[in-house]
């Protein structure tokens, strides 16, 4: 039993060690992936935004198992969102839907639609956020609600692209 606690008592002051480094200089410091992302996510937490979204790009250079990866490039777009660096986000949006992310469409149909005003390009994405969903491996429930958001956004986006008049059509 002492054998066992010395043993317990010298990994936690490891691990504190190893820590207390991770922390202090997380972008000088030699971390797995998955410890990098999670570090990244703490500063997101805590608001040094810079810091994290350095972070997340070194933990997904480094790779990661995909479904930590796609769980990283949703938050790490989320937080680029609140930040306002839309060029960012979409570019990471645009990433994670090449890899089936099917939340990525409605993000990207989102942007394009609000902040960007192009409702074209967010139908875009929404018609092939229905495809992506079709061929989808996801559980039927997630399925079925990503399918629904993205049926109201298509209906909504074509009333509104038929509502507004093009260059070439002349107003009434």
């Amino acid at each position: 039993v002492l054998y066992h606690n010395a043993i317990g008592i010298v990994s936690l002051a490891a691990l504190f060690k190893y820590m207390a480094t991770a922390l202090d200089e997380p972008l000088d410091c030699d971390v797995p992936s998955l410890d990098r992302v999670a570090i990244a996510r703490l500063y997101d937490d805590l608001g040094y935004f810079e810091t994290a979204a350095s972070l997340y790009e070194l933990g997904l250079a480094q790779g990661l198992p995909e479904e930590f990866f796609l769980r990283t490039l949703q938050r790490f777009a989320l937080s680029c969102r609140k930040q306002g660096r839309w060029d960012l986000a979409k570019a990471i949006w645009i990433k994670a839907a090449e890899h089936n992310d099917l939340s990525a469409y409605i993000e990207l149909a989102k942007l394009f639609e609000h902040h960007e005003k192009d409702p074209v390009e967010a139908l875009d994405c929404v018609q092939k956020g229905l495809n992506a969903v079709s061929n989808s491996f996801a559980p039927l429930y997630v399925k079925q609600t990503i399918e629904e958001d993205l049926q109201r956004r298509m209906v909504r986006l074509m009333r509104k692209i038929i509502s507004t008049p093009t260059e070439n059509q002349p107003e009434a």
